[in-house]
């Protein structure tokens, strides 16, 4: 499990706070870990230099595209086609620059063998968005966005690399809020094909959305 090499994809763009958001990154889970890659696309036409001095020890690959202001659509798609284009192979997971990811998270990420779903915290009708499992099935969703096939949030997901690399461009085409559900649509066919196993059956939470700085969430539920 630990040879399992983790791809995580950051989509960011120049605003307060970022750095402090990133650094926690960095000291839940970068300076702890190896065998990973991290895939950073900044939302500009260049380079942040506090990014690039910021990530100066780490394993990161950093690019910029745009300006677009657009909800990282093409940042993300961009990173999602480097993985495609340079056979990595790995677990993808697509992390929030402003998400707080406890450092068991990466135990988990390692065991992924094929599409899987685990808790995200600050989002859903309860404060925890996940599917809740009975019997190793998911048997419904307690999420926003309950209408789409897989309410998932962006942190919610991940997958092995190999899914992408016999895929066309674009890989990432959704335009507006949201886009997990159609991106997983190409993948796999009902909530049957994603495993739920991960998070103790999506009983334990550790992974939050838009999480503020020096926060103190909690773990289960």
């Amino acid at each position: 499990m630990k040879d399992t090499k983790l791809i995580f994809i950051t989509c960011t763009y120049n605003r307060p706070l970022r750095l402090a958001y990133m650094r926690r990154h960095i000291d839940q889970i970068f300076s702890k870990i190896d065998n990973y890659i991290w895939i950073i696309v900044e939302d500009g036409d260049s380079l942040d230099p506090a990014v690039v001095s910021l990530t100066a020890n780490l394993n990161v690959e950093y690019m910029a595209i745009g300006p677009t202001k657009d909800k990282g659509h093409v940042q993300r798609n961009a990173a999602l086609e480097y993985v495609r284009d340079q056979r990595l192979e790995g677990v993808v997971y697509i992390m929030d620059d402003d998400n707080l990811v406890y450092r068991p998270m990466v135990d988990e990420l390692r065991k992924v063998s094929r599409f899987s779903a685990f808790p995200v915290g600050n989002l859903g009708p309860v404060g925890i968005e996940r599917p809740v499992v009975v019997n190793g099935r998911a048997v419904f969703w307690s999420a926003n966005w309950p209408e789409r096939p897989f309410p998932i949030d962006m942190g919610g997901f991940a997958f092995p690399s190999h899914h992408l690399f016999e895929q066309a461009s674009p890989l990432w085409t959704y335009a507006g809020m949201g886009g997990e559900s159609e991106f997983i649509a190409r993948f796999v066919q009902s909530s049957d094909d994603i495993d739920v196993s991960l998070c103790h059956h999506n009983r334990v939470c550790l992974v939050f959305h838009n999480e503020p700085i020096d926060s103190a969430s909690r773990m289960e539920f």
